[in-house]
């Protein structure tokens, strides 16, 4: 005979999470919902794995960020504030700030560009380098047990894929600026995003709306 206290099928419905039939297995959003948790999960693990490096070397996880993404530039190219900017998807204003304090710690150097006076090249110097030779042994174990599980085949699909995602959480946070915005009363005014069926629409001038809800 069964126990009372027995766990019984629960028959409470929601509504879905996502309407994509890309995001459905089955038609429910179980799995998604589940692949979100592990995702925050696994970006919270990533932040605190990057926050502990830059402790390391005693800078700020923005500073740390920065100064090896320097680093890594200027192997194959000049570096400028906008380009930092532009690969660490944020304002040029707030690298101008951090750069600032890079240069301040010796770290980083900023000259003049030899074609364009207006623009800075930011280079790391010999102290930043000795610097990123005494973390690089601790760096490398950290970011090798980070992407331990993916085969070579994996880890090149999903660095591939990165920018697009990116591009993505652009937009879903530029829509939900604009529902906040417009105070929409529930979500039937949007147009479906696209991967659903929609047809895509050429890129037009900057709007308050997120492109895919221009028309």
């Amino acid at each position: 005979m069964a126990k009372k206290n027995d766990v019984r099928k629960r028959t409470i419905a929601f509504p879905p999470t996502v309407s994509r039939t890309q995001l459905l297995v089955d038609g429910s959003d179980d799995t998604f919902r589940g692949f979100l948790e592990g995702f925050f999960a696994f970006a919270e693990r990533v932040q605190a794995a990057r926050a502990g490096l830059a402790e390391y070397i005693d800078l700020t996880r923005i500073q740390f960020s920065a100064f090896v993404t320097i680093a890594h530039l200027e192997r194959h190219q000049d570096v400028s504030v906008n380009l930092l900017a532009t690969r660490l998807h944020l304002s040029s204003a707030f690298i101008t700030t951090v750069t600032n304090q890079l240069e301040t710690f010796n770290l980083i150097s900023k000259t003049k560009d030899k074609n364009d006076r207006r623009r800075l090249c930011l280079a790391t110097t010999p102290k930043g380098r000795k610097l990123l030779e005494r973390l690089a042994p601790v760096q490398r174990q950290v970011n090798d047990q980070l992407f331990a599980a993916l085969t070579a085949k994996e880890f090149r699909d999903l660095a591939s894929r990165m920018e697009t995602l990116i591009d993505c959480g652009d937009q879903a946070v530029a829509l939900l600026n604009y529902v906040k915005r417009t105070r929409a009363v529930g979500l039937s005014i949007l147009k479906p995003a696209r991967g659903s069926g929609a047809k895509s629409t050429p890129d037009r001038k900057r709007s308050l709306k997120p492109r895919y809800l221009q028309s």
